[in-house]
């Protein structure tokens, strides 16, 4: 049985995602045309994955490539839920790029993509659909970007898509660096998470990364703006905030140096493509 909670009509800018709980097991095997992420909220599954079994327990999930993936569910237990999320091609070609430019490749060539979650997790990923089902409007696509890029920071982190050439503390700290969460982070915040001194850190990262931190660090709030500017309907100056900038000044000198725009100009170009 199915309790649906949330779609959204093509012309929006993350179309493509649709959310559904799913009450007991789904013994008829079969696949889609999209990408399916399916965390067990409460139960346990047999999972069977391309006639392969697999237990799929309380707080665990799978990722589901899509026409890749033949699948069906088992419980024994009725009371079993499972929340899908399904996200269509684009959409996830789009997170994937965020995190690397290999990473959706090396998605696809991947079977079983398994993840674990505590219960603090799940929480989170529960909390953000139900803030999408309660708001349908275009500034909720702020809300889907945030649960995008946490499934798949962990899609990323838990299923061997690392660079081996970098240590692991490296990047499980990009990780953190990236994470929307952390868009605020100033350099003091990812010395405070990093297992190095200031000094230190900053040596060894401009050895792995070919940059400064500052130039990571800004980049990749360029990034998280320009997905606010154009997901949300926040003005420029709680965006900058958002960001750690005590001013918009200091957003509107560091966007414009990059994009070469300013961040109201780049709003109105990307909503008149959109």
């Amino acid at each position: 049985m199915y309790s649906y909670f949330s779609t959204y009509p093509p012309n929006e800018k993350y179309s493509y995602i649709f959310s559904n709980y799913h009450y007991g097991d789904y013994r008829e095997s079969h696949n889609h045309d999209f990408w399916e992420f399916s965390v067990v909220v409460k139960g346990s599954y047999t999972h069977i994955l391309n006639k392969k079994n697999e237990p799929l327990c309380h707080h665990s999930a799978v990722l589901l490539r899509p026409r890749l993936d033949t699948h069906s569910l088992h419980s024994e237990d009725p009371s079993s839920v499972i929340l899908n999320i399904r996200m269509h091609t684009p959409l996830v070609k789009q997170f994937c790029n965020n995190i690397s430019e290999a990473f959706y490749d090396e998605l696809l060539k991947k079977e079983n993509i398994k993840l674990s979650f505590n219960e603090r997790q799940v929480k989170k990923i529960i909390d953000y659909t139900s803030l999408i089902r309660a708001n349908h409007s275009e500034a909720n696509t702020s809300t889907i970007y945030f649960l995008m890029s946490y499934i798949f920071e962990k899609v990323f982190s838990q299923n061997n898509f690392l660079n081996t050439e970098k240590p692991q503390w490296l990047t499980d700290l990009l990780l953190k660096i990236f994470s929307p969460e952390n868009m605020h982070w100033t350099v003091k915040d990812v010395t405070e998470n990093a297992p190095f001194s200031h000094p230190h850190l900053i040596r060894l990262f401009k050895q792995y990364e070919g940059c400064t931190l500052i130039e990571y660090l800004t980049r990749v709030k360029m990034q998280h703006a320009c997905e606010l500017l154009v997901s949300s309907d926040m003005s420029i100056l709680a965006i900058a905030m958002a960001l750690g900038y005590s001013d918009s000044s200091h957003l509107n000198r560091t966007f414009r140096k990059i994009y070469n725009l300013t961040p109201s100009e780049y709003r109105q170009q990307r909503k008149k493509i959109i």
